[in-house]
């Protein structure tokens, strides 16, 4: 009686150890889909930047900003030193909106305070 208890304990000790190893190998099964799913996005991700850096508008924008366009065009740059245009130059508007202050009454400004200004 004492020796099938024994193999009775033994047996129950090796099935909780399996069960114990399925859910850790399950565990890292769940772990190892997450990351393949990581892998697949940034993959993906970086299929679709291969796809926009081989657009002809890209290469040549690209291209322009190594002063490497075509050969009718005209590169330039504009001197850091120059100085900014005046307010009333072309394409600057002759106009600036000035923000002017609300004046609140003391009712208002107290009504604010307590409830906020919603």
């Amino acid at each position: 009686m004492v020796v099938a208890g024994l193999v009775c304990l033994w047996l129950i000790g090796v099935f909780a150890r399996q069960a114990g190893e399925a859910a850790a190998a399950a565990n890292e099964a769940d772990v190892m889909r997450a990351r393949n799913a990581a892998v697949q996005r940034e993959i993906k991700s970086l299929q679709d930047e291969l796809k926009l850096i081989q657009q002809p508008g890209f290469v040549d924008s690209t291209a322009r900003g190594y002063m490497l366009g075509s050969a009718r065009e005209v590169p330039f740059v504009i001197d850091p030193n120059a100085s900014s245009p005046g307010p009333d130059a072309p394409g600057s508007s002759p106009i600036k909106p000035e923000a002017t202050p609300e004046v609140d009454s003391p009712l208002d400004s107290w009504l604010k305070a307590l409830f906020g200004s919603g």
